[in-house]
């Protein structure tokens, strides 16, 4: 599967949950994994620069809400489709 694809099933994913984001790490994991490969083959872009990876304390939480990590997700897979 390619990042296109994997960052658009993220992106629809999150469109799915609203507010806070709970989890166990896994979707951290999965954000953290995709942000690693849109920076090895687009770090030179400004904004992939200043993303940064997330992370969820021993109770499942972060700071991030769904919208929010949504928009990252949305600009990262602009920035590979080349829009």
């Amino acid at each position: 599967m390619d990042l296109d694809t994997r960052l658009t099933e993220l992106y629809n994913d999150l469109g799915n949950q609203q507010g806070e984001l709970r989890d166990s790490g896994a979707l951290g994991k999965v954000f953290n994994g995709l942000l690693e490969e849109v920076r090895v083959q687009h770090g030179e872009d400004p904004v992939i620069t200043e993303i940064d990876k997330i992370g969820f304390n021993f109770s499942g939480h972060t700071a991030s809400s769904a919208e929010s990590l949504r928009t990252v997700v949305g600009q990262m897979r602009t920035v590979v489709r080349g829009d």
